[in-house]
């Protein structure tokens, strides 16, 4: 009587174990956030009459007719490139996506969705796990 009270025990405790680890290994669906994208164009020809402001507008507009997604010029980058912003957030798995759509667009050599999650810049001092009195 007593091994079938301890069998029946190990037995319940087994099915909600493994089903506390069946609920646990379900992702939870990802929380859109990324609004914003770096695009680097193909070499343009020097000496464009219009600002780098309208130039970048206009850009923007011809990329949001070309990918179906409104998007919106943000500024431009020291190496030349171009954040566009797009008009709602998205996950990375759809920000990735239409970045593969803005690749293929005309005089785009580079798109990348830029994740708010992700910390590119270094520490500024390395961590030390010494102790200075």
């Amino acid at each position: 009587m007593l091994r079938a009270r301890t069998r029946l025990l190990c037995a319940g405790l087994f099915m909600v174990l493994s089903i506390a680890a069946a609920a646990q290994s379900q992702s939870v669906p990802e929380t859109p956030k990324v609004t914003e994208f770096y695009v680097r164009y193909q070499a343009s020809p020097s000496g464009t009459p219009l600002p780098e402001a309208l130039l970048g507008i206009q850009r923007a507009t011809a990329l949001s007719v070309t990918v179906s997604v409104p998007l919106a010029y943000a500024r431009t980058l020291r190496d030349g490139a171009e954040v566009m912003r797009s008009d709602r957030a998205l996950t990375r798995a759809q920000a990735w996506a239409l970045a593969a759509e803005l690749v293929h667009s005309e005089g785009v050599a580079l798109a990348q969705p830029i994740d708010p999650e992700i910390n590119a810049r270094p520490p500024a001092r390395p961590t030390s796990s010494v102790t200075r009195p």
